[in-house]
């Protein structure tokens, strides 16, 4: 248009340049508001989960009210500069956006909590409601590793898991044919470490323990605390011998980490291996945990498994 003459659209009207530029420019600076707004509303909803916990109105509420208060003052400072509107613009379409939070807060938090769809299949076409499973599968996800569970102070699994992933794991191993080994560890004479060292010192031993533990099995191996001092490895597509081969590597490796200390710490250690012994969790565990006793009898600081019964082992 600006490169050819202008006529009237209508008698007596032309075209207003100045008009174009500033919905223009404000249609440019808007676009770019409503960018920020999206990532902000994304973040404050999941961090509001901490302050509001699962109290859906507050934290729809909450994040509406900062989020279009943020936007009417941006927008406003971009129409303020361009044609110079007064303050009340900027309180009137606060309010009008403050009496639209309250209507999305309350329709929003009703469907939510009353109307959210199950997860559909995959062969279903997308639908408007997905964009709340969408935007929430961060927090969700959270969830889920909540409900996993990780021990607070060693950071290995913990006991839930153990009983959820590991049977499945055994389970999932006999059905296929897959060998599979149950490692059983405990600490030596934790009981007196702690009675000569104190709780604290304990505790720290307790975290070593799961990193040299972590350190001398493979990647894909599981490790969860069962209780205590006692700890439990899942290793999936290992055979007995191999197995054996394992648990000396960490019993190897906690003795030679803890050689030069006066508390010369080590662990015993009982294995039972699937197919071999059994083929279900409970009776693995009950043979790992018998293997750990004889081990404990004949001495500690070694290692049980099938096959060869007993490996007698030393430090160095």
């Amino acid at each position: 248009m600006r490169q050819h003459t202008s006529v009237s659209l209508t008698p007596g009207r032309t075209a207003d340049f100045t008009f174009l530029n500033e919905m223009g420019a404000l249609m440019v600076w808007g676009t770019a508001i409503l960018f920020f707004d999206c990532i902000i509303m994304i973040l404050l909803y999941e961090r509001s989960r901490g302050w509001f916990r699962d109290r859906v109105f507050p934290r729809l509420a909450f994040c509406g009210v900062l989020v279009l208060t943020f936007d009417q003052v941006a927008f406003f400072a971009g129409l303020h500069m361009l044609t110079g509107a007064g303050a009340d613009v900027l309180v009137g379409g606060w309010i009008a956006k403050m009496a639209a939070v309250a209507l999305y807060t309350c329709l929003a938090g009703i469907y939510l909590l009353y109307f959210e769809r199950p997860v559909r299949r995959r062969t279903d076409m997308p639908r408007i409601w997905d964009v709340f499973d969408t935007l929430t599968y961060r927090e969700r996800y959270e969830d889920l590793l909540a409900r996993t569970g990780c021990d607070a102070l060693t950071g290995a699994l913990d006991r839930h898991s153990l009983e959820a992933h590991g049977r499945r794991a055994v389970e999932h191993a006999a059905a296929a044919g897959r060998s599979l080994a149950l490692l059983l560890v405990d600490i030596d004479h934790f009981k007196a470490y702690n009675d000569r060292f104190g709780h604290a010192a304990g505790d720290k031993m307790l975290k070593r323990i799961v990193l040299d533990i972590m350190a001398a099995a493979r990647m894909s191996d599981l490790t969860y605390r069962f209780g205590g001092e006692e700890f439990v490895v899942i290793a999936d597509g290992i055979n007995a011998d191999d197995a054996l081969t394992l648990g000396e590597r960490m019993r190897r490796r906690i003795a030679d980490s803890h050689a030069g200390e006066a508390s010369g710490v080590t662990v015993s250690i009982g294995i039972a291996s699937c197919a071999r012994d059994a083929t279900d969790y409970d009776t693995l565990f009950e043979i790992a945990d018998k293997r750990l006793y004889e081990a404990k009898a004949a001495g500690r600081n070694r290692v049980i498994g099938a096959g060869k019964s007993v490996r007698l082992v030393q430090n160095g």
